[in-house]
């Protein structure tokens, strides 16, 4: 059985629907999930390869909470620097280890941000709701995409964006001029996308009651949310493809 890890990135309510969302994809006897919370003081951050070990992949997931472009609450502002601190050694053995790794939306920024990206709040690149993805000739053939189109609809969420591509990585697709660096690789099995694969239409309605001043027409928003089957076959190929033996 694959054992997959899923570090998160939240203290509210939203925290045990994350969990639920990527937790329907191990729900055979091929996979399972244990999540972790990058702010819990009792896991022993400086030490990685005891909270890896066991595990054959890493999830990096989301938040509506933290932002690297500024947090307006002071607490927040410390919780981020917190999780940042605790999770840097792990990120770094991640990569240096090049260990099997999708991160989703802040997952995505906070892989970029290790990797040397900027990332910023950039309203120009900000979405939310269902948009485009278009495949680029890399991912055609990579193990992420395989099985899906070359252009297909995903869920977005997001404030903050990567500036640039992270530092030796491949780009892999892009929602046009408007989030641009919508998925990369980094060495084999390091992979970000700044969408949401695991979201579904009525997961989308959820996290929108959750993070309102993610949309400034809510009615408007709603008519234009869409179900993405495609998209989360993404996940399905991670957790099949894109893992190797436990440390």
């Amino acid at each position: 059985m694959k054992k997959i890890l899923l570090i998160q990135f939240r203290t509210d309510k939203s925290a045990p629907h994350e969990r639920e969302c990527f937790f329907r994809f191990c729900q055979d006897d091929k996979s399972s999930l244990d999540a972790i919370n990058s702010l819990d003081d009792d896991i022993p951050w400086d030490k990685p390869k005891k909270i890896l070990e066991k595990y054959h992949a890493i999830i990096l997931g989301g938040s509506g909470e933290f932002y690297f472009s500024g947090n307006k609450e002071e607490k927040k502002q410390e919780q981020f620097h917190t999780l940042l601190k605790n999770i840097e050694p792990t990120i770094n053995f991640i990569i240096e280890n090049d260990i099997p790794t999708l991160g989703v939306c802040f997952g995505h920024q906070t892989l970029g941000y290790f990797l040397e990206s900027e990332v910023k709040k950039d309203a120009s690149q900000a979405k939310a709701g269902t948009h485009k993805i278009n495949l680029l000739d890399e991912a055609k053939k990579d193990r992420l995409f395989d099985g899906l189109p070359n252009n297909f609809e995903a869920q977005y969420a997001h404030k903050d964006s990567l500036t640039n591509l992270p530092k030796d990585s491949v780009l892999l697709a892009n929602g046009g001029e408007k989030c641009k660096f919508s998925s990369f690789r980094h060495k084999n099995n390091i992979y970000g996308v700044q969408f949401h694969p695991e979201l579904r239409h009525k997961d989308v309605l959820i996290k929108i009651d959750m993070y309102p001043d993610y949309v400034k027409n809510k009615e408007a928003f709603l008519k234009n949310i869409k179900d993405t089957p495609i998209a989360t076959k993404i996940i399905k190929n991670f957790i099949t493809n894109i893992t190797k033996p436990a440390l």
